[in-house]
This record gives C-alpha cells, sequence and structure tokens, in this order.
C-alpha cells in the first residue's frame, strides 16, 4: 500500500446534519486532488 491518504468509514456531522456518510476514500502518493467543502 502506497497510499498518501486513507478513510475508512468517515462520518462528519455539523450540529446534527449529516454532511459525509460512510467515506472511503484512496489517494495515492504523487496524484493531485481537489477536495471542496
Amino acid at each position: 500500500m502506497n497510499d498518501a491518504i486513507v478513510t475508512h468509514h468517515l462520518t462528519k456531522y455539523y450540529g446534527k446534519a449529516c454532511v459525509v456518510n460512510s467515506l472511503d476514500l484512496r489517494i495515492p502518493r504523487g496524484a493531485v486532488y481537489g477536495l471542496l467543502g
């Protein structure tokens, strides 16, 4: 595994609002990604 960022079942709440529900994400080393939020 040569990933720079890995998440499994990431969930984020702002107050009672679920804004991200069970995110699985793999970003390999050397890749360029833009995350907006």
